[in-house]
């Protein structure tokens, strides 16, 4: 597992994320801002677009986090060697459990791609590639349609509650030029539900911690930090989410 830890670290390195010139004070302030603010506008406000709003936050960094993704698998000079490990890097970085142990719960859930936050586990820079120029999108004269053909038995998902995040694991190329393409939907079967961490774990704006201390999580970078920021900052809006009995 080590040897797989350093090859992603290879790609996915701090400068990448784009916090080279920040400060650990900064970056943990920043965090801290942010649960503030967000938390006093849900309080100041109680009508229906809060809950809209906050959808599109979250769309907004999940579309980062898949952006970020794209770019990494470019990187990828061995197609498929290094990013095919990256699914439960992407796992323990939203639920950062020092056990990697969650329970699945069986859903049926339409996704919109339009509205919906989704990222996917891209892995291939030649499929990456052929999908979104060649094979799917109306542009393509092949609409994403995730309950058609191949893609309805394809597709495997995870939904995260009460985010609403769905993380594809299964058909991450196809729906990746979906969301691209910002068209079509699928069924997600499978929610993982976060807020079991909530009362011990939290996110520093560097670190995951457990009671206020760094945890060592075998696929996180130096056993703590998500692999992109943009997780941590989900997670802590996820509590925010479940204290005042919102979900997604």
């Amino acid at each position: 597992m080590n040897s797989i830890i350093e090859n992603i670290k290879k790609v996915f390195s701090d400068n990448e994320i784009g916090y080279n010139n920040i400060s650990d004070f900064q970056r943990r302030n920043a965090l801290v801002n942010f649960v503030k603010d967000t938390e006093t506008y849900i309080k100041r406000n109680c009508h229906n677009a809060v809950n809209e709003n906050l959808k599109a936050l979250i769309k907004f960094f999940t579309i980062g986090i898949q952006s970020d993704i794209n770019i990494y698998c470019f990187a990828d000079d061995k197609p498929g060697v290094i990013l095919k490990d990256l699914q439960p890097i992407i796992l323990a970085s939203l639920y950062p459990d020092v056990n990697n142990h969650w329970e699945l719960v069986k859903c049926n859930i339409n996704v919109d791609i339009v509205s919906d936050p989704v990222i996917t586990n891209i892995w291939n820079r030649e499929r990456q590639f052929d999908n979104f120029y060649n094979k799917i999108g109306k542009i393509n004269q092949n609409p994403f349609d995730g309950y058609k053909n191949n893609h309805k038995t394809n597709i495997w998902a995870y939904k995260y509650l009460p985010i609403g995040l769905v993380f594809v694991y299964n058909g991450n190329h196809s729906v990746n030029s979906a969301i691209i393409h910002n068209e079509g939907s699928f069924l997600c079967e499978n929610c993982i539900d976060v807020s079991p961490l909530f009362h011990d774990y939290s996110f520093d704006g560097i670190d995951y911690l457990y009671n206020n201390k760094k945890i060592m999580n075998e696929y996180l970078h130096s056993g703590s930090k998500p692999f992109n920021d943009k997780f941590g900052y989900l997670f802590e809006l996820g509590k925010l989410l479940h204290k005042y009995n919102i979900t997604f």
